[in-house]
């Protein structure tokens, strides 16, 4: 690759220095005062001017000794701030204000063939021109300073004599601006500066005389400006150094190739615009998607072959450079060989591990394992990027596939499969712990766990636990038929039975046993006497009715009837009989047995109280308060 060398002509630069000469107030005839022209309270307004430059021709390209010719103009936009700054001063009025300018604008340019020249000028000797600016002040309370003032936006532009030169022969040609004094404001005049500055590069100064102010020169408005460039000249001086990057080997048949002359430099212009232009020297012939792109791609063809390519450089001065770049394209990858294993049989629940290690790629390496279940009900795949993935056989029997994808180095893909046969699993047992029952309290109560079955094995063992109720004793709680004492009623108690067949499979079942509380007996017995008493008999029959109050049945007879007498006016009298008789009473049941009394004549006189009584009285009766019962007569 070949190189060029370039100097740079540097930026043409531009100075303005605009002296503007404002009126006096209207008010103002030969001599007028202005209170406020110089007051050392006036605060500075800073404000910012924004400066353009037209006419620029870009870049241009010049070998060394051409005549060179550029032009150019340009514009500043005064913003009405800087006239409110001076209507606050006093040095402008209200309404339309038209300040001329005085113009002057020198260029200075210096390079290697003529030196130094500044005849650039606008007009001829100062003034070199003048121009207008027009402003139009607003104060709508009249009194200057307090912060309603506005003014209208102002600008000024001017155009500047061609500049003649000629290119050096080699290195930097610079172009500046001439450097234009400005006198300072001094104390001895006691001038009041205002500067608003841009950027470092523009400043706008208000300057007056203190008291009285003549026409029609009451105060300056100075602008400086070095301005910016407009044009550049580059002085071609060498070349560009092609550069179509280094060499590269690709796969075959590679989908995007790309070639880069992005390395190319010009080492004296670094700015300069360069054109590409690429050819393909050797190799299978190929499609370049833009010759004219900087990196342009293309498809590489079936390997092995060896591509090359020119790309020439050419820079705006029409200087070329070229460079050669060679692509080898490698041949075809071969495939890999996937190898999923032998097929396999297990048990249910087994720990199965499929062996895809076997799976070769005879021109380079097996970058990554896939695993994927293809049959068969769904199982977890631990390890499935790995050559050796395992999982837990489901319940069988079942037949289940997996296929195993490997990828090569060069991304070539290969698939085999394998099948996984699940013997048939065990079938758990089924308990069976017996119907529910109810019992009497203090019963001895025998559970039945016999009805339990395995439908493929046998039955290993029994375990009964009790899971609700009052605690009990479970005598053979690991037979399938245990047994125990029911307590004291009502009470209802729950036992689980686990059974487990011959391959540890379980099953489970419960059963409630309900106990009867205990037998209860409590009799009541209630004396009816039916019609009058009669004082002139001797013998009166009257009846016990007797109830089964209790909670188990009863049998009464006469021997259960005691107490049984008859008392006039508080003293027993004659006797009473009670007739033979035998009855069951069920819960809630009534009997009626009859009792006579019989006494002696004249015992018994018209207006006695007679008062007869009788008691019931069975084994055990829980409630004796209510055995026994009375009932009053009135002889008649």
């Amino acid at each position: 690759m070949s190189k060029r060398r370039r100097s740079a002509l540097t930026t043409l630069a531009l100075a303005v220095a605009a002296l503007f000469a404002l009126p006096a107030s209207p008010a103002s005839a030969g001599t007028a005062t202005t209170p406020n022209a110089c007051a050392n309270s006036v605060t500075a307004n800073f404000s910012q001017i924004g400066v353009t430059t037209s006419g620029d021709d870009g870049v241009n390209f010049a070998t060394p000794g051409q005549a060179l010719s550029e032009s150019a103009s340009q514009s500043a936009a005064i913003p009405g701030a800087i006239f409110v700054a001076g209507y606050n001063l006093g040095l402008l009025v209200q309404g339309v204000n038209n300040v001329p300018a005085n113009v002057r604008s020198t260029i200075e340019a210096t390079n290697t063939v003529q030196g130094s020249q500044n005849t650039n000028v606008v007009g001829g000797t100062p003034p070199n021109g003048t121009v207008s600016v027009s402003t139009t002040i607003t104060d709508p309370d009249g009194t200057p300073g307090t912060g309603d003032e506005t003014a209208t936006d102002a600008s000024f532009s001017v155009t500047y004599n061609n500049l003649n030169w000629t290119a050096g022969a080699s290195g930097t040609i610079d172009y500046r601006q001439q450097s234009i004094a400005v006198a300072p404001p001094t104390a001895a005049n006691n001038a009041l500066l205002i500067n608003a500055l841009v950027g470092g590069v523009f400043n706008v100064q208000f300057r007056c005389a203190p008291g009285t102010v003549t026409p029609p020169d009451p105060g300056i408005i100075t602008l400086i400006d070095p301005a910016g460039s407009f044009d550049t000249t580059f002085i071609d001086v060498g070349g560009p150094s092609a550069s179509a990057g280094p060499d590269q080997t690709v796969p075959s048949a590679a989908p995007l190739v790309t070639l880069d002359a992005s390395a190319t430099t010009d080492p004296d212009l670094p700015n300069d615009t360069l054109t590409y232009a690429w050819s393909q020297t050797g190799g299978p012939a190929v499609t370049l998607s833009d010759p004219t792109a900087v990196m342009p791609t293309f498809t590489a063809p079936a390997g092995p072959a060896t591509l090359t390519f020119d790309v020439m450089v050419t820079d705006q001065a029409g200087q070329t450079s070229t460079d050669s770049v060679t692509i080898n394209v490698s041949a075809p990858n071969i495939a890999p060989t996937a190898n999923a294993g032998a097929d396999q049989t297990v048990d249910s629940g087994a720990a199965v591990s499929l062996d895809g290690t076997g799976s070769t790629d005879p021109d380079g390496t097996i970058a990554s394992y896939a695993w994927v279940q293809t049959a068969g009900p769904a199982v977890t795949l631990t390890g499935a990027n790995t050559a050796t993935p395992s999982f837990t056989a489901p319940t069988g029997p079942a037949t289940l596939t997996f296929q195993l994808t490997v990828t090569d180095n060069n991304g070539a893909t290969g698939t085999d499969s394998v099948t996984v046969n699940v013997n048939a699993g065990n079938i758990a047992p089924t308990a069976n712990a017996g119907a529910d029952q109810t019992v009497d309290s203090g019963a001895t109560v025998n559970l039945n766990g016999t009805g339990s079955n395995d439908p493929d094995g046998t039955i290993a063992s029994y375990a009964w636990v009790q899971t609700a109720g009052p605690a009990v004793t479970l005598t053979g709680a690991n037979t399938a038929t245990p047994s125990f004492t029911a307590p004291t009623g009502p009470a209802s108690l729950t036992f689980e039975l686990t059974v487990t067949d011959n391959d540890g499979a379980t099953g489970t079942d419960s059963v409630t046993i309900n106990v009867n509380p205990p037998p209860m007996p409590d009799a009541t017995g209630v004396v009816i006497v039916n019609g009058p008493v009669s004082s002139s008999k001797t013998s009166k029959s009257f009846v016990f009715k007797l109830t089964n109050v209790g909670t188990t049945a009863i049998t009464v007879n006469e021997s259960n009837i005691t107490e049984e007498s008859v008392s006039v006016n508080g003293t027993a009298t004659g006797s009473v009989a009670v007739g033979s008789f035998t009855k069951t009473l069920n819960p809630g049941a009534s009997t009626r047995v009859k009792l006579s009394w019989s006494y002696p004549a004249g015992s018994l006189l018209t207006g006695d109280t007679v008062v007869f009584h009788a008691c019931v009285d069975v084994a055990g009766d829980i409630d004796p308060t209510n055995n026994c019962d009375d009932q009053s007569a009135t002889a008649k």
